[in-house]
């Protein structure tokens, strides 16, 4: 089975010891999912006198862009964010249970999760 990791970041798969299962490099390609982003009221009195901060309003959209079409012994590792919107699929994966160093980056996961259809809107 071939790995394709479509997120920026490298893809380390743990074991239950903390041994590394998998360490993958991204791909280069990022499937993601579209926004649009529009402007808000800014924050202002802030704390610490900075001024006024500007704030931007996301509005996500269920297309997804760069998610190469199925292939036979393929699997693609994608964000959650991403995974969310895909409900059509069943070769696509994303990374859960994150691993996190003692400054609390993660730096992997524990597990390849998979959303149900039933929690992706079908019938599941």
């Amino acid at each position: 089975m071939k790995l394709v990791n479509l997120t920026p970041h490298a893809f380390r798969l743990f074991d239950s010891s903390g041994g590394v299962l998998i360490d993958l490099a991204p791909e280069g390609q990022f499937a993601r999912r579209g926004e649009r982003v529009r402007s808000s009221p800014p924050l202002s009195d802030v704390d610490g006198g900075s001024g006024p901060l500007p704030v931007g309003l996301v509005e996500m959209d269920d297309i997804v862009t760069d998610l190469p079409s199925p292939q036979p012994g393929t699997v693609y590792i994608v964000s959650r964010l991403t995974a969310l919107v895909i409900d059509d699929r069943d070769d696509v994966y994303f990374p859960m249970d994150e691993v996190r160093d003692d400054g609390g980056t993660i730096i992997g996961c524990r597990l390849l999760g998979q959303m149900s259809r039933r929690s992706a809107g079908g019938e599941g």
